[in-house]
Order: C-alpha cells, then sequence, then structure tokens
C-alpha cells in the first residue's frame, strides 16, 4: 500500500522531481512508477540510472520482482558510466578505457614530465576537475593546470575517461553523430536515482534527452548530497530541475527505516544547514528508538566500549567513521576475536600505485602476457617519456621476453635504476623458484631496487606482495600459477566483487560507505572537531561545513533502532547541534570521572 505521496509519484504522467527522505521508500517506488508506464504503453521503455553497480543491480532485481516478463524486457537498468560508455562505442570503436590505477600512474608521469611543484592528489583533482567541463574556460585555471590537463590528454593519446565519455556524448547527441538512448533503445521514460549526485555532465545528460522527448524522473535528497568533493549538483540540482524541466516537485517525507527518536538527532542536526530544501523527516513508526552520547578518555577506552558491543550481540551493527584508516584498529580487535567484519570504504589495497608498480614487474618477469605492461612500468620508476614510447614500439614488435628486455634495455636515456631491475631479470630464471626459500630469495633483490629506484622510505608495499606471491605458490605449488592467478584478478578485469550484507554482518565503514545502508545499531566513533566535521583544507568555509553536516546526517540515518554517537576529551560542535542535552551530560560526566581519577592517583601518591 502506497501512501499519498507516493502515490502521487507514480501516477506523474510529465517531467518529475522527488524529495525523497532517508528510508522513503525510493526504490520501491522508481520500481513503481517503471511499472505504471510500461503497463500503459507497449511503446514504452524505461531507462533506470544510477551510480553504482550494486545500486543498478538492486533496481534489476526489484524489476524482476515487480514487472512481468514482457514489460520486464522494456525495463533497463544501467549506471550513467555503463550507459553513456555504451553511446560512446556506437561512433569511437576501439578506443580503451583508462580509470583506476592505470590513470593515476599516467597523471603523475604528466607531472613528472612537466616537473611540475605539485602534488599527486591536486593534479588528480585537477584533472578530474577540468574534465568534467562541458565547456572548459581556460582562463579560470593557472598555466601549470592547464600544461597538466593538457599533457595528459597527449598522453592518454587512444584511451579515454569516463569524463571524456560523457563529454563527447552529450555533443555527439546534440550534433547527431553519437545516437542517442531513444535512438538505441527507443526509450520514452528516464528514471534518475540518487539524483543530488550528478555532476554537470550526468545533469546534461539527462537534459539532452529530455529536449528530445523524454519523461524524467529525478529522484534524490539534496541533504545526502557528499560529493561535493566531486562536484556533484546537490541542492543547486533541485533548484535548477523545476525549471531546466518544467517539472512538478513532490517530497517523499515518511521514513520507513529510523525509529522517531534516531529521526530526531538527524533533524536537530540538519536544520543547522541553510542550503537545503526544507523538509521535516517523519516515521512510520509512532514511537521507539534510542539515542544515546559517550565521551571517553582516549581513543583505547572509545575502542574498548565499541568492541564490547559488537561482541555482545554480533549483528546487524556498524561502527561508522571519518576516514577509512580510524577503522583500521577496530578491524584487527574484532578479527582477533574471531569476528570478521565488512569492511566499506576507501581504496582498495591494489589500487595503490606502488603495489601496480611492483605487480607490473612481477608480471614482466613472470606472466606469460606481462611483457605488456612494461611501457608503464617504466613511467612508474621515472623514466622520461620518450624512453616509455621507445619501450612501446619495442614490445609492439612482438619479439621474446629476452629479446624485448635486450632492447629496451638499450634505450638511450633509460635510468639506471630501471636497467638494473631488467638485467636482473634477464639473467635469472623464475624457474629457481620451487619453495618458499627460493621464491622469496629471487624476489629479494627485486624489492630493494624497486624500492630504492622510486625513492621510498620503506619497501613495506613491495614486501607485502612478495610475501602474498610466496605463500600463494607454496598453497597453489607452483610460483608461475600464483603470478598468473594474481595478475589476471588484479589487472585483467576482474573487479571488486558487490558486497553483499545481511542481518547477521558486522559492518565498518566510512560515512561515505555506508550511504544507502541500513542496521539495526550504529555507532559512530570520533565526533570530535577536524574528524566530524573534518579539517577545512581548501578553505570553502561554509560549503564544507555544510557538506560535513550532511555527511553526518547521512550517518545517523543509517540507525533503525539504536544509535551510539562517541567523542574523545571533546565533542565536536555537530553532536551539540544533534544531541544537545545528551552531549552536556556526557561531557559532566567525562568530567566527573577525570576528576575522580586524578583523586584517586593523588591519593595513592600521598598514601606512598
Amino acid at each position: 500500500m502506497l501512501n499519498t505521496d507516493q502515490q502521487l509519484v507514480v501516477d506523474s504522467i510529465s517531467n518529475t522531481l522527488v524529495v525523497a527522505i532517508p528510508g522513503s521508500g525510493k526504490t520501491e517506488i522508481s520500481s513503481r512508477y517503471a511499472e505504471k508506464n510500461l503497463s500503459q504503453s507497449r511503446n514504452n521503455v524505461i531507462m533506470m540510472l544510477t551510480f553504482t553497480d550494486a545500486s543498478a543491480k538492486s533496481m534489476a532485481t526489484r524489476l524482476d520482482k515487480n514487472l512481468g516478463v514482457m514489460n520486464r524486457s522494456r525495463a533497463l537498468s544501467s549506471t550513467f558510466h555503463t550507459c553513456a560508455m555504451q553511446l560512446f562505442k556506437c561512433a569511437y570503436k576501439g578506443r580503451k578505457l583508462i580509470m583506476g590505477f592505470r590513470q593515476e600512474m599516467l597523471i603523475e608521469r604528466c607531472v613528472r614530465d612537466l616537473s611540475l611543484k605539485m602534488s599527486m592528489k591536486d593534479a588528480v583533482k585537477y584533472i578530474d576537475e577540468m574534465g568534467r567541463k562541458l565547456n572548459l574556460k581556460r582562463k579560470d585555471y593557472s598555466s601549470s593546470q592547464l600544461k597538466l590537463f593538457d599533457k595528459y590528454n597527449q598522453l592518454k593519446s587512444n584511451q579515454v575517461d569516463f569524463n571524456e565519455v560523457s563529454r563527447e556524448v552529450i555533443i555527439g547527441i546534440r550534433n547527431k553523430t553519437i545516437p542517442s538512448l531513444i535512438d538505441i533503445n527507443r526509450v520514452t521514460h528516464i528514471c534518475a536515482d540518487e539524483f543530488q549526485d550528478c555532476d554537470e555532465l550526468q545533469y546534461e545528460f539527462l537534459k539532452v534527452h529530455h529536449e528530445l522527448g523524454a519523461v524524467i524522473l529525478a529522484v534524490g535528497d539534496d541533504d545526502q548530497s557528499i560529493y561535493g568533493f566531486r562536484d556533484a549538483g546537490g541542492y543547486d540540482n533541485f533548484l535548477n530541475f523545476q525549471t531546466d524541466f518544467n517539472a512538478t516537485a513532490y517530497a517523499l517525507k515518511v521514513c520507513y527505516r529510523c525509529y522517531p527518536r534516531i529521526l530526531q538527532s538527524a533533524n536537530n542536526l540538519i536544520s543547522f544547514n541553510n542550503d537545503r530544501v526544507p523538509k521535516q523527516l517523519n516515521s512510520s513508526f509512532d514511537c521507539g528508538g534510542e539515542v544515546s552520547v559517550h565521551g571517553f578518555y582516549d581513543g583505547m577506552k572509545q575502542e574498548n566500549f565499541v568492541i564490547n558491543d559488537v561482541l555482545n550481540t554480533p549483528n546487524s551493527v556498524a561502527i561508522l567513521a571519518r576516514t577509512n584508516k580510524e577503522l583500521d584498529d577496530y578491524e584487527l580487535a574484532l578479527t582477533s576475536h574471531g569476528i570478521k567484519p565488512i569492511r566499506i570504504g576507501g581504496k582498495s589495497f591494489w589500487e595503490n600505485i606502488n603495489a601496480v608498480g611492483y605487480l607490473q614487474l612481477i608480471a614482466v618477469a613472470a606472466h606469460t602476457d606481462g611483457i605488456k605492461f612494461l611501457p608503464d612500468f617504466l613511467g612508474y620508476l621515472k623514466n622520461d617519456e620518450n624512453v616509455v614510447l621507445q619501450s612501446k614500439k619495442i614490445v609492439a614488435k612482438q619479439l621474446s621476453r629476452h629479446d624485448t628486455l635486450s632492447q629496451v634495455v638499450d634505450i638511450a636515456g633509460i635510468n639506471i635504476g630501471t636497467q638494473e631491475i631488467l638485467e636482473h631479470i634477464q639473467t635469472t630464471s623464475t624457474s629457481m623458484c620451487r619453495d618458499a626459500k627460493s621464491i622469496t630469495s629471487w624476489q629479494k633483490p627485486l624489492v630493494r631496487m624497486i624500492t630504492q629506484a622510486r625513492g621510498l622510505k620503506k619497501s613495506s608495499v613491495a614486501g607485502i606482495i612478495s610475501d602474498i606471491i610466496t605463500q600463494s605458490s607454496v598453497a597453489s605449488g607452483s610460483f608461475s600459477k600464483a603470478v598468473f592467478d594474481l595478475v589476471n584478478t588484479v589487472f585483467f578485469g576482474i573487479s571488486r566483487k558487490n558486497i553483499q550484507i545481511t542481518k547477521n554482518d558486522v559492518v565498518i565503514s566510512t560515512l561515505h560507505g555506508s550511504k544507502g545502508l541500513e542496521f539495526g545499531r550504529v555507532h559512530i566513533i570520533n565526533i570530535v572537531e577536524d574528524k566530524i566535521p573534518a579539517e577545512d583544507k581548501d578553505v570553502l568555509g561554509m560549503v564544507h561545513v555544510e557538506e560535513e553536516r550532511r555527511l553526518f546526517y547521512v550517518g545517523i540515518t543509517r540507525a533503525e533502532k539504536r544509535l551510539y554517537l562517541h567523542f574523545v576529551s571533546q565533542p565536536s560542535y555537530f553532536l551539540k547541534e544533534a544531541e544537545c542535552d545528551l552531549t552536556k551530560k556526557a561531557l559532566l560526566k567525562l568530567r566527573e570521572r577525570s576528576k575522580n581519577s586524578q583523586t584517586f592517583l593523588s591519593e595513592i601518591k600521598h598514601s606512598r
């Protein structure tokens, strides 16, 4: 049974904007909207667009459940990126996608080749930011930023990143050089989930299809806009959509996830934001829910409290933190007690550029198809672009591994560290790698040389992979098989699987990673200044503060029944905004414990 607001959305016949609070059933409503429109006409085809593969898969499962066989074939689900890539390939075949560690390694080469005094973090940020502009205004950027962007596009050559794909598709649809969803799939309706997360290019993708006659349903929550760092439109998307799309707006105001006491905290907090669609969160439950605030002397006492609660009831519980690093100790503690938590948020170890570099080296040395990684490996070892280019030409000749390495070693200008590594590969054979001792012995000089060539202070990353290869080789009984399996897993298209979370799981996650999830109990740790909210390193002022507040709001609304809010020493003002009275009591209690502890220590001292 749908409530009145939900039914209005399902029955809408023109462009529609839906502001959906957490837990208001937006996925179900989108599915019902699809069912209604597909049933009305056999000519209707709907595309359900979202941002992650997991969300697209979840929507596909919901459509399988709600739609009959005839209608299901006319309901498509995809991510914005996948959809754009499919359209792009209609006009540009053979261009490979560059992303993840490969893109990061290319950017590093650009910075080095231009001798820019710029951190990798800033370089990635500028290239991503400029790449998202449909019409780049070069006057808005410095000469070094523009040189970096131009060099990146030059070295990228026949490869494309997702931003370029999106730009070319939008321009191509308008110029009629690339087909639209209407041309390819006869799409009549598009449902855009998590609309607040659309950046300029994704917004324009919807707009160009609206201009061609598609009906757009945009569903999201401006209060859950937490991706400003990648130019998500957030609140502005909601302001602009009604005008640009001549849309009708509705609000889903009832939460079917959180008990009223949880929503009270969320309402208290988010009311401090100015740039938002005004709304009050209402629970479908009449009463219930618990919120508590806990203060601690130090991080260890906080950790012990949280871990003990999880151990007492190890199901449907999440530990949330602002950053990935804060969760390391919690994962180790839970693992030591026999609980392996599901960890969400942050980069995979295999996305570390130094992990990729060492694995490329091992692939070149021991994998049947590994020689193709040689040019990228030379770039990783800080060789000049001319050296990298010459190595590509040599690899393209498809010579034997020995002959390829011999010619590459003789390239004029190749650095000494790279020569030593390649000569070691040539003069030693992997056939000697038969047991743990010989495998470790063969890798040891490689770990040392690659660490020196990169100018790293520690060899920890290369050492970890070396140990993994050794252990895998012993387990499988074959060094070559261990290398083959690991290289295939990391490099040849086996991505991280969608994580399936059940009510019996223990989850540890960043606040960003928790979006879209829900748990019976939630612990949010380290609600202190410079953590929640994080430090305003880019001096964005209130823009930063409001996004951080929205991020904390997302964490709070993951809890269904029980919410624990924790601070160490001094609570941040966000905690006071969400729970003023409880925070004051927790602070007084902490100070009283501190006073009693000092008195106790003083008495011991005097008794001696």
